[in-house]
């Protein structure tokens, strides 16, 4: 996928997402995380922030609830150059989506994998891992061969 058509993908998927917060109401989904007790999964409760040049682009909140981990992620648009550097290339819209379940939320060590679904219905599939006590960074998994992407720091904000 050359870096024209990921910036097309991304700018369709921001105007979906903006149409989609007219036509949904904010929610977190339930997804369990499995083998891990709620004491293990504390370090990724909270609200994980990614800003570019100034601007907040990705908000990736997770909450433990009865030993599970659960929560949502907002993002806006912005093109990454995975053809070449792997770097964020621009942002294409500043607005944050609404909240957009995660799902498959598994807990490996200092790491939280999840999926999530865009408005076109394209499968995401991330990673947090941590870096430190309030911070980490966010890696996208499975891109497809010849394609990179480099892992995009987070600060958790709150608890």
């Amino acid at each position: 996928m050359n870096t024209k058509c990921f910036q097309f993908l991304a700018a369709k998927a921001a105007l979906s997402v903006s149409m989609l917060t007219v036509l949904t109401a904010p929610g977190f989904a339930i997804a369990a995380a499995p083998v891990a007790a709620a004491t293990d999964l504390q370090p990724f409760a909270g609200t994980w922030i990614a800003s570019h040049d100034g601007t907040r682009i990705v908000e990736l909140v997770l909450r433990v609830g009865k030993g599970n981990l659960a929560g949502a992620i907002r993002i806006c648009g912005f093109t990454i150059n995975t053809e070449g550097s792997g770097k964020i290339d621009q942002i294409t819209n500043e607005k944050l989506s609404s909240d957009l379940p995660l799902r498959n939320i598994t807990v490996s060590g200092k790491a939280v994998s999840f999926d999530w679904k865009d408005p076109d219905g394209d499968e995401n599939h991330w990673k947090l891992e941590l870096t430190g006590p309030d911070a980490g960074r966010l890696i996208w998994v499975g891109l497809p061969s010849g394609l990179k992407a480099e892992p995009i720091p987070v600060n958790r904000t709150s608890i």
